[in-house]
């Protein structure tokens, strides 16, 4: 249980970084931390779901829940395909400035509003 908790406290903390960089107009980065709050939450799932107390070293979405017994919808499983690229964009500097030219407050909003919804729903989901 300590484990699964370590996993929803890093995601909260997360979540609020994503408001602050999302306030300072800080949109890749405000994403990649959206990224990083949904991947701790479905590792909580990881860890609850099998005998190991640690999840992979993975950072792709739909790997790790397709390790977990969570039942996502179909929708929910392409925004996880879609937000996987945040994770990459925001680790890899060649990739970060391609981004920036197409980000703006409106499309970071779209995802961070998806993103809150699959995040209610992962954590409401683990005890």
């Amino acid at each position: 249980m300590d484990h699964i908790q370590y996993w929803k406290t890093t995601a909260a903390r997360d979540w609020k970084r994503v408001n602050l960089l999302f306030k300072n107009r800080d949109y890749v980065f405000a994403l990649f931390c959206a990224h990083l709050t949904l991947e701790k939450l479905i590792k909580g799932h990881w860890v609850k779901d099998n005998a190991l107390n640690y999840p992979p070293k993975i950072h792709n979405l739909n790997k790790l829940v397709a390790q977990t017994k969570l039942e996502l919808t179909d929708e929910d499983l392409v925004f996880c395909a879609d937000m996987n690229k945040f994770q990459i964009e925001g680790r890899y500097p060649n990739y970060i400035n391609d981004i920036y030219k197409s980000m703006n407050k409106n499309y970071t909003t779209n995802y961070i509003k998806q993103c809150q919804k699959l995040r209610k729903k992962l954590a409401a989901q683990l005890p």
